[in-house]
């Protein structure tokens, strides 16, 4: 459930698609990228496996410890995932070639200084 969600919030909110087909897209995409969510949930799972052993010296150095580098670590993670939401589920502009975007976007500026008065 929490791989699906991973992508689908995403899509729902800045995609505008409906939900059940963004669940599956997010599920696939999940599922293809298994080793890299892990590794991103590694990251994330560090300031609590560290405070857990800095907890065994004194519990305010555990706490202290956590609330530092999972201060940092959480902004990481979230942009991490916002760039791999990025580059898995491209715009299909995205996926032009550069000569081709780049005549596309020549043309749609001409049509705006050209309009009749």
């Amino acid at each position: 459930l929490a791989a699906s969600l991973i992508y689908a919030l995403p899509l729902t909110f800045l995609r505008n698609e409906a939900l059940m087909p963004s669940l599956r897209q997010s599920l696939k995409a999940s599922r293809h990228f298994t080793v890299a969510l892990l590794l991103v949930l590694g990251v994330l799972l560090l300031p609590f496996l560290l405070s857990v052993l800095a907890a065994g010296l004194s519990l305010w150095v555990g706490y202290l410890l956590w609330l530092v580098i999972g201060s940092v670590t959480l902004p990481v993670v979230a942009a991490t995932l916002y760039c791999s939401y990025h580059d898995i589920f491209r715009t299909r502009d995205a996926w032009k070639p550069a000569d081709r975007r780049r005549r596309s976007e020549e043309t749609v500026t001409e049509e705006k200084t050209l309009r009749p008065l």
